[in-house]
């Protein structure tokens, strides 16, 4: 029998597959801050059984510094507003944290909430590396500025302003026997 309603049995059987089966994390949540029913995600994922899950509230699982997050989105839940898009820490049973992505809506009538979570700890971990690559190479790339910028002005150094100019230089440089005017003129033309 459902904990929830005792007249219905927890799961139709076409909806347990789907509901056992989910690589993410379902879960029916009390009012009272406690987990009413929990898929065998929730096991996987953070190595509790669904028994010690449910004997704590929920709070008692999350990061302390997401604690106060939490129970801010919970509120904002009991106003009406869906969950789209909330991201906080749970406890593992090792003591590791992994963050979770939910989605949730609540029914006033019963007093639950209706949540699925995904595990999006190694998409975490991920962004972190790319943001900490990225200000690596941001300081590279500053460090490296002046010596660019110096090597830029040694080789505008180098060439001349324009085209008279790099022939004039070129001029300058050639000695007179190779020199196309000083040739042209001494064959007589």
């Amino acid at each position: 029998m459902d904990p929830l309603n005792p007249q219905n049995p927890p799961l139709t059987p076409d909806l347990r597959p789907f509901f056992e089966m989910s690589l993410d994390l379902l879960c029916i949540a009390g009012f009272d801050g406690y987990f009413k029913l929990l898929n065998p995600a929730w096991e996987k994922t953070l190595g509790y059984s669904r028994a010690e899950l449910t004997a704590d509230p929920y709070l008692h699982f999350i990061h302390p510094d997401d604690r106060e997050r939490t129970a801010a989105e919970a509120t904002k839940l009991t106003t009406g507003v869906d969950t789209i898009s909330f991201e906080n820490r749970y406890r593992c049973k090792d003591g590791s944290y992994k963050w979770l992505l939910w989605v949730s809506t609540m029914d006033f009538e019963k007093q639950l909430l209706y949540a699925a979570a995904r595990d999006i700890t190694e998409r975490k971990k991920s962004r972190t590396e790319l943001e900490r690559v990225a200000a690596e190479l941001k300081r590279s790339n500053e460090a490296l500025a002046p010596v660019l910028s110096g090597l830029m002005s040694l080789a505008l150094s180098l060439v001349p302003a324009t085209p008279a100019a790099a022939l004039s230089q070129m001029a300058a440089s050639t000695p007179s026997r190779h020199h196309p005017v000083s040739t042209l003129n001494a064959s007589g033309v």
